[in-house]
């Protein structure tokens, strides 16, 4: 780890929330502010708090997540408030007004705002830095499968890469790492991996160097996962690609899901009047079915949306595909909970066990609701043959073990986009 680097990081945010806060009080009060012990003093505990609390390592080192960021901004928020309410019961309630609670609050707010722009400039900070250098520890297997995997779909995120194998070589110098100048390295077969290798390893990783297993650095820079980089055993491979988000958050997508198919209901009144006036003039529209997989492996009937013209061919039809709106039945399936509006793709049950034979560790998807649009979806639309259906398999696996609620707007921004572009 660089000490100039985190406190760069520290630095920075300072400075962003300094200036976020002069612009709201400009804002609020068409002036600037004046100095006052207030900004400053708060400023300073926000960022010591982080300091300590690890923040800006974790920043500098790229391996602070949302939900790790905004436990330390309730501890420090906490912290802070705390701190001020001894400090006015201390001095008989006579506190500067500036560093009043009435004030802190707003202070507060900001500085949560300045960290998300850091990790919103840390998400996307490939796409002007220069790209990253790692090394991957791979058996013959592993290298062909990575190989294949980069020459098919590329990388997400480019990425420079050299190779070394994980047994039959001579220790890895310690100085390597300075020398190709590495941001990390990705391991597959650790058992194979000597131990004087390991603690090198170990070395580096309290330089700053990240160290990833294969699969985690599949799901980072190619955003998909290979059935056969997943463990052998149930029990780690459920924990690895299983729901890595907390209930609140799963509770939340839940939420939004009903909501939205209620808002979509309300939306689609209109257009279910018109299919209504079809049906009466000679276009029988009708609701198909087709039983699925499910939660937990449990079979649910996926609804589809088709009409048939009796006096001519299937016009209506084309217009419901058109229209895209062929997926309004699942909308029940959405509220009764037995889809969600982004999750893998719903397959067929013969499908499925056709899948399971091919590739066991297609059962993870079972643990997410399936959903009317899917990471796959947004980058193929067809699933003709057996290379299809491996990627689609692939990135499914990459939603099972990354989905969080951006991932799900993006899929759904990505999908209205490709829909406009289409028509």
């Amino acid at each position: 780890m660089n000490p100039t680097t985190t406190f760069r990081i520290a630095i920075t945010d300072g400075f962003l929330v300094f200036t976020s806060w002069v612009i709201f009080y400009f804002l609020r009060f068409n002036s600037l502010p004046s100095f006052s012990r207030g900004p400053t003093v708060v400023i300073i505990s926000w960022l010591s708090i982080h300091y300590i609390l690890g923040t800006y390592r974790d920043l500098s080192i790229k391996q602070l997540n949302f939900s790790r960021y905004m436990i330390n901004n309730f501890l420090a928020s906490s912290l802070i408030l705390a701190l001020t309410f001894i400090y006015k019961k201390m001095n008989e309630g006579h506190i500067t007004s500036t560093i009043g609670l009435d004030f802190i609050p707003k202070v507060l707010v900001l500085a949560m705002l300045a960290g998300q722009i850091l990790l919103f400039i840390q998400k996307l900070e490939h796409l002007w830095s220069p790209q990253q250098n790692w090394l991957l520890i791979t058996d013959p297997i592993e290298r062909k499968i990575i190989a294949a995997e980069i020459e098919e779909d590329g990388c997400s995120i480019p990425c420079n890469i050299e190779w070394r194998s994980s047994y039959g070589l001579a220790s890895l110098p310690k100085e390597l790492a300075l020398l190709l100048r590495l941001n990390g390295v990705a391991i597959g077969d650790e058992q194979k991996i000597s131990k004087q290798d390991k603690l090198t390893l170990q070395h580096w990783q309290s330089n700053g160097i990240r160290i990833l297993s294969l699969a985690s650095w599949c799901d980072k820079f190619l955003e998909r996962i290979a059935p056969s980089l997943v463990t052998e055993s149930w029990s780690i491979r459920t924990e690895v690609l299983g729901i890595l988000q907390s209930g609140a958050s799963l509770r939340i997508k839940r939420f939004l899901d009903i909501f939205m198919s209620l808002a979509f209901t309300f939306i689609s009144f209109p257009i279910i009047l018109g299919l209504l006036c079809l049906h009466v003039f000679g276009h029988k529209v009708r609701i198909t079915s087709n039983e699925c997989i499910g939660l937990n492996g449990n079979p649910f009937q996926s609804l589809k949306l088709d009409a048939i013209n009796l006096n001519s061919q299937n016009r209506s039809n084309q217009i419901i595909k058109y229209l895209g709106i062929h997926w309004l039945p699942q909308l029940w399936n959405i509220l009764n909970g037995r889809m969600s509006f982004v999750g893998p793709r719903p397959r067929s049950i013969p499908e499925y066990k056709e899948l399971l034979q091919k590739y066991p560790e297609a059962e993870i998807i079972t643990s997410l609701r399936p959903g009317i649009a899917s990471w796959y979806g947004i980058k193929n639309g067809s699933y003709k043959n057996e290379d299809l259906i491996y990627r689609e398999l692939t990135r499914d696996l990459h939603y099972t073990r990354k989905h969080h609620l951006g991932i799900d707007m993006q899929i759904i921004a990505k999908l209205a986009l490709n829909s406009m572009k289409l028509k």
